[in-house]
């Protein structure tokens, strides 16, 4: 059985900022007239709604990213091969490579 991880505070931070702006997109229009004190019509709703999407899209795609690193973390145990070591060729005077 694998051993559960724990939750770190960059994944934690993205799912709940994640959850907010989902929350924030999906405010429904009695939400939207208690908080500005006006009434608010569904067109309106649904341009805050585009807004939000807009404004926030460079946050989710980091946030999601975060999330799925941690949920679906890179195999362990597996090193990478060492770097290739670059052949170095010196030219003798008499045009002959070494």
């Amino acid at each position: 059985m694998a051993k559960k991880r724990t939750p770190t505070p960059k994944f934690m931070a993205s799912r709940m900022l994640l959850r907010a702006i989902l929350a924030a997109a999906n405010t429904t229009r009695e939400d939207m007239a208690d908080l500005f004190g006006s009434a608010v019509s569904e067109k309106k709703r649904d341009k805050v709604a585009d807004q939000v999407g807009k404004m926030a899209k460079a946050l989710r795609g980091r946030c999601e990213k975060a999330v799925a690193s941690f949920e679906n973390p890179k195999p362990r145990g597996t090193n990478p091969p060492p770097p290739r070591k670059k052949k170095t060729t010196v030219t003798t005077d008499d045009g002959q490579e070494i």
